[in-house]
């Protein structure tokens, strides 16, 4: 089942196998960092995280397009954010 789900620190804590760690060298290291990661949902709005994270990632890319002023553009998503949560 490990090899299935892979070096995610999710479902199991159970090492990755030798013969998966062969096939993927980086997996181990992705093991490593997964067990001080943190979640990318947020935290009390875990069920609207992924509306949220697009109003944000559309300020990241109007800033990366259009050389936006990254402050004014996620002062806006917030903005965003406000109003419909």
């Amino acid at each position: 089942m490990r090899d299935a789900s892979g070096p995610d620190a999710l479902a199991t804590d159970v090492p990755v196998s030798d013969a998966y760690s062969k096939a993927n060298p980086w997996a181990p290291t992705f093991v490593k960092l997964a067990q001080t990661s943190r979640s990318t949902l947020i935290k009390g709005h875990e069920v609207e995280t992924a509306q949220i994270m697009r109003f944000v990632m559309e300020a990241v890319e109007k800033v990366i397009l259009s050389n936006a002023d990254p402050k004014a553009a996620l002062a806006d998503a917030q903005n965003a954010v406000d109003r419909q949560f």
